[in-house]
């Protein structure tokens, strides 16, 4: 849990904060809707993704925002990051997340890895939304 100004949000809350900000809520919007300041949902935006693409005010959200369906590939999808997140947060290793989802040890340690905020925390909307934004134009 983290404490701000006397209020105490929960990870979930975090978690259903970033997933708003994810599925097109801008950060003001999506801090309202979960019962946080403006300035609070801007600090965990900066804490946690730092993805410079969105829009802070009253509208918007990622500007590129990854599509829903999973396609064909080797990318992890968004069900896979979710796994990881479900299964860090359940105290798992690496290597039984990855047994999970069908992939080795060391992808869910690079994926955490690269997709873990300046909070230490892990949050599944934020790195697909991240991987969709860095795989450029031709993805």
């Amino acid at each position: 849990m983290e404490r701000l100004m006397g209020k105490v949000f929960s990870l979930e809350t975090r978690t259903e904060f970033f997933d708003l900000v994810c599925g097109g809520m801008s950060v003001f919007a999506a801090a309202r809707r979960v019962g946080a300041a403006r300035q609070t949902g801007g600090k965990w935006w900066a804490q946690s993704g730092r993805m410079m693409s969105v829009n802070m005010g009253a509208v918007g959200g990622l500007a590129d925002p990854a599509p829903s369906p999973e396609g064909p590939g080797r990318a992890l999808g968004l069900a896979e990051r979710g796994m990881i997140q479900m299964g860090l947060r359940s105290g798992m290793s690496y290597a039984r997340i990855g047994e999970l989802i069908g992939r080795g040890k060391s992808v869910v340690w690079r994926e955490v890895n690269r997709n873990t905020g300046d909070d230490g925390e892990y949050f599944a909307s934020i790195a697909h939304a991240k991987a969709h934004q860095s795989a450029g134009p031709n993805r």
